[in-house]
């Protein structure tokens, strides 16, 4: 009695995934009469679902913008640090214009500089108002403290995450109306219920076209299940995005970056929190310095440790 070996689907990733099924609805098209009569009900659902999978693919490798925004989200955040920082260190100064003018921008950013946590959309947003208070009612503070770079610096970051989320609308025009995973769990449902045909046949007896088949698709799952199920993804190369300075409020303080992993060369895909890893946090109570770190789980092992800054209201 001969049988398909189980391929691991879960380890594969998403190229992997759709080459392999590919490479079976092929060798499918050449089986014997008895194995195509026998599928022909079930293959036109699968071969759906594979082109869902195909066109899905084809939008997460376009989206190389996912990275771009991150890096550029990190510029903003680095600009906004500073500026707050040099504010703050100026509320120190010996020059009482100095301290004044400080006072008067430390009170405005607790308007307006808060964008953490925020979507993308509200943050550029919210920065651009930031701006325009910077350069406007504020512009002669600014100069007094001696933030003008960092002020130019912020502008030149708002301008390019701004340009960068622009194009990424104009990308989400072709996004899948299914979420990836989604259209993977049903293509690997198709997947099975043709596997269940050809190990019935091929139990029964029902034709030698069966165990044919079986003995063509069984070096194929070797192969790929020693390629993939045994490799694990070091997470210390995950490229996790910085956390932005946290408000002090007397609670454990515990934020959720988002987490990317690039794969053999292709771009980085965010990783599902709970799913690809878990967060633990330390010293995330007080104000100071608190570590984030982030556990690989599933395909990921091995850890990565960030810091993020609590700061007193």
């Amino acid at each position: 009695m001969k049988k398909l070996l189980t391929i691991h689907f879960g380890s594969l990733p998403l190229a992997a995934h759709f080459n392999y099924v590919t490479k079976f609805v092929l060798l499918l098209a050449s089986a014997g009469e008895a194995v195509q009569t026998a599928i022909a009900a079930l293959l036109p659902t699968l071969n759906q679902w594979l082109e869902k999978e195909k066109k899905a693919l084809q939008w997460v490798y376009k989206s190389a913008l996912t990275e771009k925004i991150a890096e550029a989200d990190r510029r903003l955040d680095h600009a906004l640090a500073a500026i707050n920082a040099g504010v703050k260190l100026a509320l120190y100064s010996l020059d009482a214009d100095t301290r004044a003018a400080a006072s008067r921008l430390q009170i405005m950013l607790k308007e307006y500089g808060r964008v953490a946590h925020q979507s993308y959309d509200e943050e550029s947003g919210n920065v651009r108002i930031l701006i325009g208070q910077l350069t406007g009612l504020y512009a002669a503070d600014v100069i007094t403290v001696g933030l003008t770079d960092w002020v130019i610096e912020l502008q030149a970051a708002s301008a390019e995450f701004e340009a960068l989320l622009r194009e990424r609308e104009t990308e989400q025009i072709e996004r899948p109306e299914l979420p990836a995973q989604t259209i993977r769990r049903n293509v690997d449902k198709a997947y099975h219920q043709i596997e269940d045909v050809l190990d019935a046949g091929s139990t029964l007896g029902a034709s030698p076209d069966f165990g044919a088949f079986i003995d063509l698709m069984n070096p194929d799952i070797e192969r790929t299940n020693a390629e993939f199920h045994k490799a694990k993804h070091n997470m210390a190369q995950a490229q996790p995005a910085p956390i932005p300075p946290q408000p002090h409020t007397g609670a454990l303080v515990t934020p959720t970056p988002d987490v990317y992993y690039a794969i053999a060369g292709a771009e980085p895909v965010k990783l599902a929190l709970g799913n690809d890893y878990n967060l633990t946090y330390k010293n995330n109570k007080e104000v100071g310095t608190a570590e984030c770190t982030i556990h690989g789980k599933g395909q990921y092992t091995g850890s990565k440790t960030i810091t993020f800054i609590i700061e007193a209201v």
